[in-house]
């Protein structure tokens, strides 16, 4: 089965949760992507990570936000279980006001891979919510 591959410039949001932890973020540092079906909020919600160092040196996974509702929904229509392989990272640290989005968000990019037919139905989707995303 040929892939294809999808880059698309989406938002981080949380800022009134996580502000103290953004303050840490740098450009272009990898962003983990976690499906959260328990989220008391959103059954589709898909959370963001970084890694960071603790006292002891250890390397933790810190929560820094979630994808926008419509997209985090958009791709688990399309991908279901995928979303654990798509690359993330962050494109801007400096938290701005999103059009059409409320609160305080962070720009990411999202590479995502998948079967061609899947890439052409995922491209239709986020084609209507050029509100909280780009496909660049």
């Amino acid at each position: 089965m040929s892939t294809s591959d999808i880059e698309v410039e989406t938002w981080m949001r949380g800022y009134h949760i996580y502000r103290d932890i953004w303050k840490n973020i740098d450009r272009d540092q990898e962003v983990f992507l976690k499906k959260q079906p328990n989220n008391q909020f959103d059954k589709n919600a898909i959370g963001g990570y970084v890694k960071f160092l603790n006292p002891e040196d250890d390397t933790i996974l810190t929560e820094i936000g979630h994808l926008p509702r419509n997209f985090s929904r958009a791709l688990k229509k399309i991908t279901g279980e995928e979303v654990f392989g798509f690359k993330c990272r962050v494109a801007d640290k400096n938290a701005v006001r999103a059009s059409g989005l409320n609160g305080l968000q962070i720009r990411v990019i999202i590479n995502i891979t998948l079967t061609k037919k899947k890439i052409m139905m995922l491209r239709k989707q986020l084609v209507k919510l050029s509100d909280c995303c780009l496909i660049l």
